[in-house]
């Protein structure tokens, strides 16, 4: 994110001033594959909830950070430029490696254990929780009911 006095400056002065980041904040590099992904501003905007300024802004200053452009604008929607192609496979690479961060963490999580109860109505217990104890039961490796 770039500091407030450096906000709405041009790329050529910021570069000036000497603020340059050399890793990448993670936030824009999601919001560049978005974009790719989804073909336009527009469509990733309305994915990921933020809007198309907020959008821009994150891409100009990842190509800012990166000293290349990323994108070009089109009719159509965006294209990569070929130094954005190369960016965008190291971000993907990036991505996985996330995922991956986040499974390992999942894995290395001891597994929940303990007695559960429950206090139903009669009716509820009956009809629509007893069934799905079966499906519990089976779903849960190691569950024994006691």
């Amino acid at each position: 994110m770039q500091s407030l006095p450096n906000r709405g400056v041009p790329i050529s002065q910021r570069e000036a001033s000497g603020e340059r980041s050399s890793t990448p904040d993670w936030e824009n590099i999601h919001t560049f594959l978005e974009v790719v992904r989804r073909g336009s501003f527009r469509s990733a905007s309305d994915h990921l909830g933020l809007s198309i300024n907020v959008l821009r802004r994150r891409i100009s200053d990842l190509e800012h950070q990166l000293g290349v452009t990323l994108l070009t604008r089109h009719v159509d929607g965006v294209r990569t430029t070929a130094e954005g192609a190369e960016i965008l496979t190291a971000a993907q690479k990036m991505e996985l490696a996330s995922f991956g961060l986040i499974r390992a963490r999942d894995r290395s999580n001891p597994a929940l254990d303990g007695e559960v109860k429950l206090a139903v109505t009669e009716g509820l217990g009956t009809f629509w929780l007893a069934p799905r104890l079966i499906e519990f039961q089976r779903a849960i490796r190691g569950f024994s009911s006691t």
